[in-house]
């Protein structure tokens, strides 16, 4: 999905880039775009020597794209937020439901 670069202003993709260096690896989130004729990536989050991304990772990130698709849709462009309500529909929703059922039946089994 394509968004506004918070950093440079410029519209390209979110991105997780991992990098390894010294046996470590981190992993950023970044927009990749095109600049001047190379592939560009700003980073807009702190490397985290782990393999996945925090919580206020994830909610940045949604935030991000949700407000992207809002001015488009805002300026006449409502496709964007169209395919965004859609993905949250079709995937994000039941992801939600089913990480909410089994994290409470864990939580409600006795020890």
């Amino acid at each position: 999905m394509r968004v506004k670069c918070p950093k440079c202003g410029k519209e390209g993709v979110l991105v997780r880039h991992t990098v390894k260096s010294k046996g470590h690896t981190y992993v950023y989130t970044a927009v990749k775009h095109v600049d001047h004729g190379r592939i560009k990536r700003c980073i807009i989050s702190r490397g985290q020597e782990t393999t996945t991304m925090s919580q206020d990772d994830i909610l940045e990130m949604l935030n991000s794209l949700y407000q992207h698709a809002r001015e488009k849709a805002r300026s006449g462009d409502r496709e964007e937020l169209e395919r965004f309500l859609a993905w949250i529909e079709r995937r994000l929703n039941p992801l939600i439901a089913r990480i909410y059922e089994e994290a409470s039946a864990i939580l409600e089994q006795k020890e």
